[in-house]
């Protein structure tokens, strides 16, 4: 096989792959994992506290969230997840995502 059908295959199977990755998302919910490492981050950034889901390194969710930022959110800063809870990183998100009046899309 030759350097250029080799290229040529490459770049149409990540054109191809890249294409089924970004149109995958369009539709789909958020996994569980979203769950406790989104709040998680945001509460990083905003109130500068590490609480929420301490046993992973914190700068992929400081990333991640760095974009709600600029987003008018309401931090449930009254939940009992957020004054009371021990790792309760997933009420915590819930709490974040879906009852605080924050739109989880």
């Amino acid at each position: 096989m030759s350097n250029k059908l080799t290229n040529l295959t490459a770049a149409s199977l990540l054109i191809i792959m890249f294409f089924l990755a970004f149109s995958s998302y369009l539709e789909d919910s958020i996994t569980m994992d979203e769950l406790a490492h989104i709040p998680a981050g945001f509460s990083y950034l905003s109130q500068r506290d590490f609480r929420i889901n301490p046993e992973h390194p914190p700068l992929i969710k400081d990333l991640a969230a760095l974009p709600l930022l600029f987003l008018n959110l309401n931090f449930p800063k009254d939940s009992p997840a957020w004054t009371e809870g021990i790792n309760e990183q997933w009420s915590f998100g819930w709490e974040f995502l879906y009852n605080s009046g924050n739109n989880p899309d």
